[in-house]
């Protein structure tokens, strides 16, 4: 069976998974079948980079 994995970033953040241990679902979804793809996708909001130097210096 081939895998496909596509996480929001955001919203695992914004539920308390600040240390999510990605290694640890890859080799989670690893048995149930050969992972063909893992993405973890956030949005960053430009405009507020520009004004908001705390927010611009934050580790994504």
């Amino acid at each position: 069976m081939k895998i496909g994995v596509f996480i929001d970033a955001e919203n695992i953040r914004r539920s308390g998974g600040y240390g999510i241990r990605y290694d640890v679902l890859r080799d989670y979804v690893s048995l149930y079948g050969d992972p063909i793809r893992l993405n973890s996708y956030m949005s960053i909001d430009e405009a507020r980079m520009k004004t908001d130097y705390e927010y611009k210096d934050r580790r994504f």
